[in-house]
């Protein structure tokens, strides 16, 4: 009988929860940047060297911004944060990074930011994305097999794939 009492109580609290958007801010040249928090999720202002080089560049350079392996949008909130303005494709073949970056598009509605669900690579072929370590979004994660040979890499080698 509590049980039953106490459920729609917990339901309501968790419907109430599933609904609150659970996050943090930075601060790039006075803008405040809102990074969502997903399922443990999160975008962290890393390589902040970055930013006065992309300060430096886009004074000197109109253009779009390509970013190559976008990870969780490391670089994409740099690069809004010092030209919001600026156009910027990304590229991203891991389907947990690229939708958390169109969360964090979405939530500081940045404009004209368009992604490619797909690695970029020399040719047209399906790869495995080898990963390094136990986490969904490893930022060192590479198509090139034994990218980084002292590393262990934790998922399967395409020829792993193959021979099984």
């Amino acid at each position: 009988m509590f049980v039953n009492q106490m459920w729609p109580d917990v339901t309501q609290k968790t419907e109430v929860l599933n609904q609150l958007t659970v996050g943090k801010t930075v601060e790039i040249n006075h803008q405040t940047i809102e990074i969502p928090v997903i399922a443990g999720l999160s975008c962290d202002l890393t390589e902040t060297w970055m930013l006065r080089i992309l300060e430096q560049l886009f004074q000197e350079q109109e253009g779009v911004f390509l970013d190559v392996g976008i990870n969780l949008g490391q670089t994409l909130i740099k690069v809004k944060g010092v030209d919001p303005k600026r156009k910027y494709i990304g590229f991203e073949p891991n389907p947990t990074c690229v939708f958390y970056v169109k969360e964090l598009i979405k939530e500081n509605q940045f404009k004209d930011c368009t992604i490619f669900p797909v690695g970029l690579f020399t040719e047209d072929t399906v790869l495995l994305l080898e990963c390094i370590g136990d986490t969904e979004v490893d930022s060192a994660a590479s198509l090139i097999q034994n990218f980084r040979p002292c590393l262990l890499y934790t998922s399967p080698s395409p020829r792993d794939v193959e021979e099984s």
